[in-house]
């Protein structure tokens, strides 16, 4: 991915989980008018858990990926799911994820998940 793909990966991992759900929602193909910060977060929310199943199926079975530094996993994961989802609503789901954390997205199947360090 270019450079400019990199600068928004890291504006992106700067917010918070709101302001990255309230991304989502703006991002997301649908035309919907809502009129509140908590109506779109709310609905990045619902976006998250409709497209979690696909997430799942896209990166949790790369473990060589899923080992990677936060940015660079946040690409790697973007560039897994751009296929199916259009930019920049990948990038953003790729930056929620790392940020969620792996284990919850992809549970046991996970890097590390269920160690005991």
């Amino acid at each position: 991915m270019n450079e400019t793909v990199r600068a928004q990966v890291r504006t992106y991992l700067e917010m918070g989980e709101n302001e990255l759900l309230f991304q989502i929602a703006r991002n997301d193909q649908e035309e919907i008018m809502l009129h509140s910060p908590e109506a779109w977060i709310a609905r990045g929310r619902e976006l998250i858990a409709q497209i979690s199943p696909k997430l799942r199926e896209l990166v949790c079975g790369q473990k060589e990926l899923l080992n990677k530094p936060e940015a660079e996993l946040a690409i790697g994961i973007a560039n897994l799911i751009a296929a199916h989802f259009e930019m920049p609503l990948a990038i953003l789901l790729a930056v929620y994820i790392v940020k969620q954390g792996i284990v919850k997205l992809c549970g046991s199947e996970a890097p590390g998940a269920g160690r005991q360090d």
